[in-house]
């Protein structure tokens, strides 16, 4: 199970707790190396049993809050045993810009989920926390 952190910057990394027994009791939740931009995550397996992860990696400042990464890029990690994410690519990348004022908006691509279907990962995800956008992956090329 994965955990964002609302901490500081100097924290800005995902917290991961397991489970030996499906799910009836789970560990503390350590801190990963993985770095996470403090925004949600988005995590399951793919069809042969590799875990993914799609989450915003930046530790770079954002442009509102300081201590908060930006949501640009959004990427998938992708791992053979669920420990060691050896591969990642990046869904989105392009600047993004919200159109309309409002409280506690952020730029970027964020708050990621995702579903197989026909031998595709659909990523929907938030732009600006104004618009709804969806990458469609083929497995394939994963």
């Amino acid at each position: 199970m994965l955990f964002r952190t609302q901490a500081k910057q100097a924290d800005a990394f995902i917290y991961a707790s397991t489970s030996t027994d499906n799910g009836a009791s789970w560990t503390k939740p350590a801190k990963t190396n993985f770095p996470d931009a403090s925004a949600r995550i988005c995590a399951g397996n793919l069809p042969d049993g590799s875990a993914y992860v799609i989450n915003n990696p930046s530790h770079v400042p954002g442009t509102i809050y300081k201590f908060i990464g930006r949501r640009n890029p959004l990427t998938i990690a992708i791992s053979r045993d669920g420990i060691t994410f050896d591969r990642a690519y990046v869904i989105r990348n392009r600047e993004t810009s919200p159109r309309f004022p409002g409280e506690n908006k952020l730029p970027g691509w964020q708050y990621p989920a995702a579903m197989f279907w026909q031998d595709h990962l659909y990523v929907g995800y938030s732009i600006n926390k104004e618009d709804e956008g969806v990458t469609r992956i083929a497995i394939s090329d994963l």
